[in-house]
């Protein structure tokens, strides 16, 4: 009996330890019969400049013009004729400005601040950047075009030169070593005929030296729509409206300035450089042109087609603007301590 009790003990010691040693539950299962998966984690973007660098842009938006009536006679063809025709080139604008991810942007041939304001809302209201905005109004009475400044990095001394270029406006921009960097945007004045290109050449020269002045040797750029159908490796480039602002005019390359169209030579649908970013006392790294499957939505583009008179499913396509997006990636300036250790070093 005693052999017995201890035998049965035992059993249910056995059978106790078993019961604990259950195998593993299988994989839960989700009721269309697949086992469930955990998703890895998507990477993170890559920057769009390394951390010592920031981007740099300038965009000509071809009249984005809203749909209120107090236009000049010469722009009304162009503006929006209803408030969903506004809406939809708004929006088209922020689409690329929220996919670029550029820390300044200079827009060129705004209908002015109401549409400026406007365009830098929407991109925060869709997670964009929250951009400082500067404008100042042009004194061209002709068309009413107005360029205007995006900033992600605070923007200050907002104010225009004595000049004859009607569209411009410059701000000081601080970076985020604590240096500033001019940014001076404008639009020349169109035309091929030769009094044109004169009259552009001469303001050129005019603004190079007010803003060389006023700087006295700190960086800047000079960014926008120069109008002029000249690249860096042209004949004559040093006396042409581009070569003038990028000071290759003057006898000593001290003070030569870096132009854009060295790499983004295209610019607009009519296979121009008019766009540029030039760079003065700082390095641009690269430029390149951006967007132009956003900006030109089929192959034929309307030409001189007004762009609100163009349906937005017609042929051809109505398009965000006849020209393209231009970058550049911009060395941020070092503080002058960083410089002189550098230059003791």
């Amino acid at each position: 009996m005693l052999r017995s009790a201890w035998a049965l003990a035992v059993l249910s010691l056995s059978l106790g330890c078993q019961k604990q040693a259950e195998p593993p539950q299988a994989p839960i299962v989700a009721q269309s019969g697949e086992v469930d998966e955990v998703k890895p984690e998507a990477e993170p973007e890559p920057p769009k400049v390394p951390n010592d660098a920031i981007a740099v842009g300038t965009f000509n938006l071809e009249w984005a013009f809203d749909d209120l009536d107090d236009r000049p006679k010469k722009a009304r063809p162009y503006a929006a004729k209803t408030p969903e025709d506004w809406a939809w080139k708004r929006d088209q604008i922020v689409e690329i400005l929220l996919a670029e991810k550029l820390d300044v942007i200079t827009l060129t041939e705004l209908g002015g601040e109401r549409e400026l304001i406007d365009i830098a809302t929407e991109v925060a209201l869709k997670d964009g950047y929250e951009y400082d905005t500067a404008w100042l109004k042009s004194s061209d009475r002709a068309t009413g075009q107005q360029v205007g400044i995006l900033s992600r990095f605070p923007i200050s001394n907002v104010r225009r030169y004595d000049v004859s270029i009607d569209k411009h406006v410059a701000v000081d921009v601080e970076l985020p070593t604590g240096e500033e960097l001019a940014i001076i945007a404008v639009h020349m004045r169109d035309g091929k005929a030769p009094a044109y290109g004169s009259k552009r050449r001469k303001a050129a020269r005019a603004l190079q030296r007010a803003v060389s002045k006023e700087l006295e040797g700190r960086p800047f750029l000079i960014t926008g729509t120069l109008n002029s159908v000249t690249h860096p490796y042209d004949d004559g480039y040093a006396k042409r409206t581009p070569g003038i602002l990028s000071a290759k005019h003057n006898r000593s390359e001290d003070d030569d300035c870096t132009d854009s169209a060295t790499d983004a030579g295209v610019t607009n649908t009519a296979g121009e450089p008019a766009d540029h970013i030039i760079a003065c006392g700082v390095e641009l790294r690269s430029a390149t042109t951006s967007a132009e499957d956003k900006v030109v939505r089929e192959d034929e583009d309307p030409g001189e087609l007004p762009w609100a008179a163009v349906p937005v499913e017609a042929e051809p396509y109505r398009d965000v603007s006849d020209h393209y997006l231009v970058w550049a990636e911009i060395a941020m300036p070092k503080p002058p301590a960083e410089e002189s250790d550098e230059t003791e070093a």
